[in-house]
């Protein structure tokens, strides 16, 4: 049966996976991925999952593993996000949760935070490439540098050493 005879709820079926293949046309989506993409702009169409009503990792998960029979969890919500974004699907996130942006406005946040991700992670690599080389110091301050930073901690903070750590 072709796309025109299709009907009803399978209509919007179709239609949703015309739309993220036309906002995703250069890539190929994993089939969860396209899944999530669709669940997400079918829940903003129907008006469920909105910018003051996004949807949390946990509960997309919980909702692929009731309909599906999976055991997915919010890292795998993480890693379609990745996915679909880097598909052209217009996915806006917050510590709220997750949806599906309508304007290049509700996504301005989501594309900020990563930026600054981005900027932090490089951040963090150029300092782990520099860890070893001599000429550059650890400290600015020289006598920072040479001496031993010791302290204060009360015994009962101390741990007792255990497994591969017991010697030290």
């Amino acid at each position: 049966m072709d796309d025109a005879h299709v009907t009803g709820a399978a209509m919007n079926e179709v239609e949703e996976r015309a739309i993220v293949r036309a906002v995703a046309p250069h890539k190929v989506l994993s089939k969860e991925a396209e899944l999530f993409a669709r669940m997400l702009r079918t829940e903003r169409a129907n008006g469920n999952v909105t910018p003051v009503n996004p949807i949390k990792g946990k509960e997309i998960a919980r909702r692929f593993n009731r309909k599906f029979g999976t055991d997915c969890t919010d890292e795998y919500v993480r890693e379609w996000t990745n996915e679909v974004r880097a598909a052209r699907c217009p996915i806006a996130s917050s510590s709220a949760g997750y949806f599906w942006a309508l304007t290049p406005g509700e996504l301005a946040h989501t594309i900020a935070h990563l930026r600054s991700r981005v900027k932090k992670i490089n951040a963090a690599a150029a300092g782990l490439e520099l860890c070893f080389r001599k000429e550059v110091p650890l400290f600015e301050n020289p006598e920072v540098e040479s001496s031993v930073v010791s302290l204060p901690v009360r015994s009962a903070q101390l741990r007792k050493p255990h497994g591969l750590c017991s010697d030290v």
